[in-house]
């Protein structure tokens, strides 16, 4: 009976464990995203309100109310809907972080 109460709390710890870690990330998305057409502040993952002005993320990429990319090292691109852009400045597509073309990243 006591293997059984030790296996259950450990099986009950580790199932507690993965779901605090399977919704940390989208707690700490937060940047934009370009949703139909319109560049939307995003909060925790969750598209919140249209952008009013250019934002600098972290890495010195400026992001246009009309999703025009401008990195550091002045290449431009622009933004396709379902597209996000971490404050850290990486693009996030499809759930995945991919470079965006002429990116050193």
């Amino acid at each position: 009976m006591v293997k059984f109460q030790s296996a259950a709390i450990a099986t009950l710890s580790l199932v507690a464990m993965f779901a605090l870690v399977a919704h940390a990330p989208a707690a700490g998305m937060d940047g934009v995203i370009m949703r139909d057409g319109k560049m939307m502040m995003m909060q925790a993952g969750k598209p919140m309100s249209p952008m009013t002005s250019d934002m600098t993320m972290a890495d010195g990429t400026i992001v246009t109310t009309d999703g025009t990319v401008k990195r550091k090292d002045g290449t431009l691109t622009r933004m396709t809907n379902g597209q996000m852009m971490m404050m850290d400045g990486k693009i996030i597509e499809g759930g995945r972080a991919t470079p965006m073309q002429g990116s050193d990243d």
